[in-house]
Protein backbone atom coordinates (compact mmCIF):
# COMPACT_ATOMS: atom_id res chain seq x y z
CA UNK A 1 0.00 0.00 0.00
CA UNK A 2 1.35 3.44 -0.76
CA UNK A 3 0.35 5.99 1.52
CA UNK A 4 0.31 9.83 1.42
CA UNK A 5 -0.89 12.47 3.99
CA UNK A 6 -0.75 16.05 4.07
CA UNK A 7 -0.85 18.21 6.78
CA UNK A 8 -3.20 21.25 6.59
CA UNK A 9 -3.08 22.64 9.76
CA UNK A 10 -2.66 22.11 13.73
CA UNK A 11 -4.20 22.97 16.95
CA UNK A 12 -2.20 24.11 19.33
CA UNK A 13 -3.28 25.57 23.07
CA UNK A 14 -3.35 29.13 23.33
CA UNK A 15 -1.01 29.15 26.46
CA UNK A 16 1.83 27.15 25.17
CA UNK A 17 4.88 28.99 24.87
CA UNK A 18 6.65 29.47 22.33
CA UNK A 19 3.07 29.71 20.34
CA UNK A 20 4.28 32.67 17.11
CA UNK A 21 1.01 32.77 15.76
CA UNK A 22 -2.68 32.14 17.09
CA UNK A 23 -5.55 32.83 14.67
CA UNK A 24 -7.29 35.94 16.07
CA UNK A 25 -5.39 36.88 18.82
CA UNK A 26 -7.63 34.98 21.32
CA UNK A 27 -7.83 31.65 19.70
CA UNK A 28 -11.08 30.36 17.74
CA UNK A 29 -14.13 28.88 18.82
CA UNK A 30 -16.25 26.14 16.96
CA UNK A 31 -19.79 27.28 15.52
CA UNK A 32 -21.91 24.79 14.72
CA UNK A 33 -24.77 25.37 12.23
CA UNK A 34 -28.49 24.21 13.57
CA UNK A 35 -28.53 22.28 9.96
CA UNK A 36 -26.15 22.11 7.25
CA UNK A 37 -26.66 24.48 4.23
CA UNK A 38 -25.64 23.59 1.01
CA UNK A 39 -23.39 26.46 -0.24
CA UNK A 40 -22.46 25.07 -4.07
CA UNK A 41 -23.96 22.37 -6.46
CA UNK A 42 -22.74 23.11 -9.46
CA UNK A 43 -25.30 20.89 -11.09
CA UNK A 44 -28.08 23.14 -10.84
CA UNK A 45 -28.37 25.64 -13.43
CA UNK A 46 -28.45 29.22 -12.35
CA UNK A 47 -26.59 28.86 -9.58
CA UNK A 48 -23.42 31.19 -8.69
CA UNK A 49 -21.07 28.19 -9.99
CA UNK A 50 -23.10 26.44 -12.09
CA UNK A 51 -21.60 23.18 -14.68
CA UNK A 52 -19.10 21.30 -14.01
CA UNK A 53 -15.50 23.04 -13.09
CA UNK A 54 -12.41 22.67 -15.01
CA UNK A 55 -9.02 21.38 -13.73
CA UNK A 56 -6.21 23.97 -13.73
CA UNK A 57 -8.46 26.34 -12.81
CA UNK A 58 -8.65 28.18 -9.43
CA UNK A 59 -12.12 29.31 -8.41
CA UNK A 60 -12.53 32.05 -5.41
CA UNK A 61 -15.95 31.68 -3.59
CA UNK A 62 -16.74 34.29 -0.78
CA UNK A 63 -16.43 33.00 2.57
CA UNK A 64 -16.81 35.57 5.61
CA UNK A 65 -16.32 39.47 5.90
CA UNK A 66 -14.34 40.96 8.20
CA UNK A 67 -17.44 41.77 10.22
CA UNK A 68 -17.82 37.91 10.72
CA UNK A 69 -14.62 36.94 11.65
CA UNK A 70 -14.17 33.31 10.20
CA UNK A 71 -11.22 32.24 10.94
CA UNK A 72 -12.20 29.03 9.11
CA UNK A 73 -15.50 26.50 8.25
CA UNK A 74 -16.19 22.82 8.40
CA UNK A 75 -17.69 21.40 5.51
CA UNK A 76 -18.09 18.25 2.99
CA UNK A 77 -16.71 18.50 0.12
CA UNK A 78 -18.14 16.09 -2.97
CA UNK A 79 -16.44 15.54 -6.15
CA UNK A 80 -19.44 14.62 -8.56
CA UNK A 81 -19.31 12.99 -12.45
CA UNK A 82 -15.39 13.92 -12.98
CA UNK A 83 -14.42 12.88 -16.55
CA UNK A 84 -10.88 12.06 -15.69
CA UNK A 85 -8.43 11.05 -12.36
CA UNK A 86 -8.15 14.23 -10.37
CA UNK A 87 -7.71 15.81 -6.82
CA UNK A 88 -9.61 18.87 -5.23
CA UNK A 89 -8.23 21.12 -3.02
CA UNK A 90 -9.83 23.80 -0.65
CA UNK A 91 -7.82 26.80 0.59
CA UNK A 92 -7.26 30.17 1.23
CA UNK A 93 -7.82 31.99 -1.77
CA UNK A 94 -5.54 35.27 -2.27
CA UNK A 95 -6.71 37.64 -5.34
CA UNK A 96 -3.21 38.96 -5.57
CA UNK A 97 -1.99 36.15 -6.52
CA UNK A 98 -4.85 34.11 -8.13
CA UNK A 99 -2.64 30.98 -9.13
CA UNK A 100 -1.32 30.12 -5.70
CA UNK A 101 -2.89 26.79 -5.50
CA UNK A 102 -1.48 24.12 -2.37
CA UNK A 103 0.43 21.11 -3.07
CA UNK A 104 -1.93 19.41 -0.97
CA UNK A 105 -5.77 17.88 -1.42
CA UNK A 106 -8.84 17.40 0.14
CA UNK A 107 -10.07 14.64 -1.83
CA UNK A 108 -8.87 12.43 -4.77
CA UNK A 109 -10.99 10.84 -7.34
CA UNK A 110 -11.03 8.90 -9.93
CA UNK A 111 -12.85 8.85 -13.24
CA UNK A 112 -16.98 8.68 -12.83
CA UNK A 113 -16.49 8.19 -8.74
CA UNK A 114 -18.28 10.23 -6.58
CA UNK A 115 -16.07 10.98 -3.58
CA UNK A 116 -17.21 12.95 -0.32
CA UNK A 117 -14.63 14.37 2.44
CA UNK A 118 -14.43 16.38 5.74
CA UNK A 119 -12.75 19.77 5.11
CA UNK A 120 -11.35 22.59 7.92
CA UNK A 121 -10.45 25.38 5.90
CA UNK A 122 -9.88 28.94 6.47
CA UNK A 123 -10.75 31.64 4.57
CA UNK A 124 -7.90 34.04 2.62
CA UNK A 125 -6.31 36.91 4.25
CA UNK A 126 -6.41 39.46 1.55
CA UNK A 127 -10.27 40.98 0.89
CA UNK A 128 -11.66 40.75 -2.67
CA UNK A 129 -12.94 43.31 -4.80
CA UNK A 130 -16.40 42.64 -3.24
CA UNK A 131 -15.27 43.01 0.69
CA UNK A 132 -15.04 39.76 1.10
CA UNK A 133 -12.93 36.65 1.90
CA UNK A 134 -12.61 33.71 -0.23
CA UNK A 135 -12.09 30.17 -0.18
CA UNK A 136 -10.19 28.52 -2.90
CA UNK A 137 -11.42 25.79 -5.02
CA UNK A 138 -9.35 23.60 -7.04
CA UNK A 139 -9.24 20.89 -9.35
CA UNK A 140 -6.34 19.15 -10.40
CA UNK A 141 -5.70 16.32 -12.87
CA UNK A 142 -7.53 15.61 -16.16
CA UNK A 143 -11.18 16.51 -17.30
CA UNK A 144 -14.10 18.10 -15.22
CA UNK A 145 -16.18 17.34 -12.56
CA UNK A 146 -19.32 18.42 -10.55
CA UNK A 147 -18.62 20.22 -6.99
CA UNK A 148 -20.87 20.09 -3.42
CA UNK A 149 -20.35 22.25 -0.60
CA UNK A 150 -22.13 21.82 2.38
CA UNK A 151 -21.29 23.71 5.79
CA UNK A 152 -21.42 22.84 8.78
CA UNK A 153 -19.89 25.05 11.26
CA UNK A 154 -17.37 27.49 11.55
CA UNK A 155 -14.66 28.55 13.90
CA UNK A 156 -14.69 32.21 15.03
CA UNK A 157 -12.68 34.36 17.15
CA UNK A 158 -14.07 34.69 20.67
Amino acid sequence: MDLIADAVGYYVDSAQPGVLYEIGGAGSAYVPLAAPTRLIDTRKKGSALSGPLSTGKPTPWPFGTAASQYTAGVFNATVVQPTGNGFLSLYPYNPQSPGAVPGTSNLNYRTGQTVPSLAITSPGTQLDAKGDYDLGIYLGGQGNAQVLLDWFGFYQTH
